[in-house]
């Protein structure tokens, strides 16, 4: 079967001429050479966090980083930004009930359980951080 486009052209020739006429190196508009689309937007995100930090994202772009685990082949940006618009931020996003995280579109199962884990790994300290913590670190901790 062959699956033509408007003017009976295959579709596949169709894409490569388009592709051969596309300038993937012009990083004004791409980011990166060669990369473009979704894939470009993450590993600018990427990079943004790697060479800059945590503090240099939005919450609903730190959002989006954890939902781009679960979700490899969606547009996370919109389910991020619902996010927090429904919760206000980051934290109360990842702490809010399955429930109410279910009820936002097109974040299904395994998008609420990427949150779910991400709240787990922020709150559950380690048992060696525990077990060796000094119980008062501090002469005015006692005292007060």
């Amino acid at each position: 079967m062959r699956v033509t486009y408007r003017n009976k052209q295959p579709l596949r020739e169709f894409l490569q001429a388009s592709l051969a006429t596309l300038d993937v190196t012009d990083e004004a508009n791409f980011g990166r050479p060669g990369v473009i689309g979704a894939a470009g937007h993450r590993a600018r995100l990427r990079e943004r966090l790697l060479r800059t930090g945590p503090d240099s994202l939005a919450d609903h772009e730190v959002l989006e980083m954890v939902l781009f685990l679960a979700l490899p082949r969606r547009n996370a940006k919109p389910i991020a930004r619902a996010l927090v618009t429904r919760f206000g931020s980051y934290s109360p996003a990842l702490t809010a009930p399955m429930s109410d995280l279910r009820s936002i579109e097109g974040l299904g199962e395994s998008g609420a359980a990427a949150l779910k884990i991400a709240q787990a790994a922020t709150v559950r300290p380690t048992p060696a951080e525990v077990m060796y913590r000094p119980v008062l670190n501090n002469w005015d901790h006692l005292i007060g």
